[in-house]
């Protein structure tokens, strides 16, 4: 499913995926316990993503595009997940969070290592 926010889209698409990798969506979400902010959803199909290690790197790339966009003001929570389909079956599924965006510089600092620290495990 193409995204359809122009913003969030060209986010995206401005982070490289390793080969053999897509972005299979994307989507914001509105929450009523955070006003005026909303979530960013992005789902990838990564067969080479077997644990939340493997995609903390990719989901910190994202976090880094969208705090950079017109939307970085707007988040609240920022999820990544990675699963692979087979048929009706999903495999492979690894899904972390960020659930307070606003909170983090996404930005280098402290350090990539803190950064990969700040995701929450949600599948995995």
């Amino acid at each position: 499913m193409p995204i359809a926010d122009p913003a969030f889209a060209a986010a995206v698409s401005a982070v490289p995926l390793p080969g053999g990798a897509t972005v299979t969506t994307g989507r914001l979400s509105k929450d009523s316990g955070h006003p005026g902010m909303q979530a960013a959803a992005i789902d990838i199909c990564d067969p080479s993503v077997k644990t939340p290690d493997d995609l903390r790197p990719i989901a910190t790339a994202y976090a880094k595009a969208l705090k950079a966009s017109p939307l970085g003001e707007e988040l609240f929570a920022v999820y990544v997940a990675s699963y692979q389909v087979a048929g009706k079956d999903v495999k492979n599924e690894v899904k972390i969070k960020d659930p307070d965006f606003q909170l983090h510089l996404w930005n280098g600092k402290p350090s990539a290592a803190a950064e990969l620290k700040t995701w929450e495990v949600v599948v995995g």
